[in-house]
C-alpha cells in the first residue's frame, strides 16, 4: 500500500544525510559533494519500492502457502487438519458464549449496573474474609 503524501519527509531527511548517516553494516556515506546533485528528489520513485511505486515488488511480502513435508503422509495431514478445526470450532463457540455473556450484560443501564455492584460486592465480601483469615493467624 502506497504511503500518504505527508510522510515524504522521513525519506528526504535520509536522502540528504545519506544512508551512511544511519550506519549499519554494507551501508556507505554519501560524499558532501554529491548530496545535493545526484540524490533523487524525495518524491522520486524508487524501483522496485512499493512505497513510492505503483508497481509489485518484485518479491511478495504475503507469507507463502504451507506445502506438505515430502515425509508427510496424507493420513498425518488429515489428522492435523482435524485437530485444527476442532480448536477453530472450540475457539467459535467460546467467543459465542462470550458474546453471548457481554449481551446480556449490557442489555441495558440498569442491568449494567446491577452486574457491576454484584461484582464489587463480591469483592469486597472475598477481601475482607482474606483480611479476617490473615487476623485470626496473627
Amino acid at each position: 500500500r502506497p504511503l500518504k503524501a505527508g510522510f515524504g519527509w522521513v525519506f528526504r531527511d535520509l536522502l540528504v544525510a545519506g544512508p551512511g548517516a544511519q550506519g549499519g553494516p554494507g551501508i556507505h556515506a554519501v560524499p558532501p559533494e554529491t548530496e545535493s546533485a545526484e540524490l533523487p528528489e524525495a518524491t522520486s520513485p524508487v524501483p522496485g519500492c512499493s512505497w513510492w511505486s505503483n508497481s509489485p515488488p518484485v518479491t511478495s511480502l504475503r507469507p507463502r502457502p504451507k506445502v506438505a513435508e515430502p515425509g508427510c503422509s496424507v493420513e498425518e495431514r488429515v489428522t492435523r487438519l482435524q485437530s485444527e478445526l476442532r480448536l477453530l470450532r472450540a475457539r467459535r463457540t467460546n467467543l459465542t458464549q462470550m458474546r453471548r455473556v457481554i449481551r446480556k450484560r449490557w442489555r441495558n443501564e440498569d442491568t449494567f449496573v446491577k452486574v457491576k455492584l454484584q461484582r464489587l460486592n463480591k469483592r469486597r465480601k472475598a477481601k475482607n474474609a482474606s483480611s479476617k483469615r490473615h487476623a485470626d493467624r496473627i
